[in-house]
């Protein structure tokens, strides 16, 4: 992939979230710290470290992010860090040593709003709030002071009129990136309130775009997967909650616990058992004690039985339930100091079709 290539090379969501990151000016401190070796913090839900190394023609070489996203080779940090790269070291595909030179005089946006007036500040976001719906809907969220219900209540309405406004009966494939964008805000409102330790609202705003996903999966074409990734990624800001409440926290980790085990029952994710499975395998790290256990187990059960019931390709469920039951009992014996663990169950001969 090249530099000049890389609008063409990324998936859109990706590229569209990486996009707004370096339009932000979320990028940092980025330095040459070896010929054609770049190195850049970027800020997100915390701070990333992102490493690019690239060719004097722009072809980039490899990449490297310590962000926790794993589902695929280029995350969103990179793509604003490979965008500030273009912007300030190559024109025309070809490295430029006047870019160079002159990169660590250019503020970003972040540095020239700071010189900025309070009063000018307040100006151009109320000129901007009037002039585009989405900036003001933004803005009522950012700034909302109204209790959850009616924040979340926003939440959707955000994620839903940026899909009504670029999707109808005839509107084509290539536009469900664009139609996105509602969401990928809203997720990152769901990564600062988990920046913030704010737990359940970083919860229940990754559920919003997980459920709102979830639905418009179910009557859009996805041909790139766009769906799919921000699916996946509202998933992962709900796995991390875990490692942000402290041990000592009972009663919201019991909490936590329980609105995933009500988030693996639901009835409407009927045939994404992939997803139901997500968050059992999610709540099964809350476990801290044989109540919790026994109702995850008996959840887990439940949910086993009704889906062998209504579906003849039940095995693949069967077999991960089965193998997260061993999971289970295997960190349980680990914390008991027992030491000897049992193998895992054999599942030759089944495949996830079920024959």
């Amino acid at each position: 992939m090249k530099l000049q290539q890389l609008e063409q090379s990324v998936n859109a969501v990706i590229l569209e979230r990486g996009i707004d990151y370096w339009e932000e000016g979320y990028v940092n401190l980025l330095t040459e710290e070896e010929p054609l070796c770049f190195h850049a913090e970027v800020e997100g839900s915390e701070l990333y470290d992102v490493d690019v190394r690239i060719d004097a023609s722009g072809k980039v070489l490899a990449t490297s992010c310590d962000c926790p996203y794993d589902y695929g080779p280029i995350c969103k940090h990179i793509v604003a860090v490979l965008l500030e790269i273009r912007n300030e070291y190559f024109h025309k595909g070809e490295m430029t040593a006047a870019a160079a030179s002159s990169s660590a005089s250019k503020l970003t946006i972040a540095e020239q709003l700071a010189l900025m007036s309070k009063e000018d500040l307040v100006e151009l976001l109320v000129e901007f709030s009037k002039e585009h719906r989405e900036v003001r809907k933004e803005l009522l969220l950012k700034l909302s002071t109204t209790n959850d219900a009616q924040f979340y209540e926003q939440c959707r309405s955000m994620i839903r009129s940026s899909i009504n406004r670029y999707m109808n009966n005839d509107a084509p494939y290539w536009q469900v990136s664009a139609a996105l964008k509602g969401a990928q805000k809203v997720l990152t409102l769901a990564e600062e309130a988990l920046g913030r330790q704010e737990i359940s609202r970083a919860l229940e705003t990754g559920l919003i775009v997980f459920h709102e996903m979830i639905g418009f999966q179910q009557e859009s074409d996805d041909p790139e997967g766009d769906i799919h990734v921000l699916i996946e990624e509202s998933l992962h800001v709900i796995i991390r909650i875990e490692e942000q409440i402290p041990e000592t926290e009972e009663l919201l980790r019991t909490a936590v616990f329980q609105r995933l085990l009500e988030e693996a029952a639901y009835p409407d994710l009927e045939g994404g058992e992939e997803w139901r499975l997500a968050f059992f395998e999610t709540a099964s790290s809350y476990i801290d004690s044989h109540e919790m256990r026994k109702q995850w187990n008996d959840v887990l059960d439940r949910m086993e039985e009704e889906i062998v019931a209504r579906s003849p390709y039940h095995s693949y469920f069967v077999e991960r339930a089965a193998m997260l039951r061993h999971k289970d009992s295997t960190r349980r014996r680990g914390e008991a100091g027992e030491g000897i663990y049992a193998e895992p169950p054999s599942f030759a001969g089944i495949s996830r079709n079920g024959y």
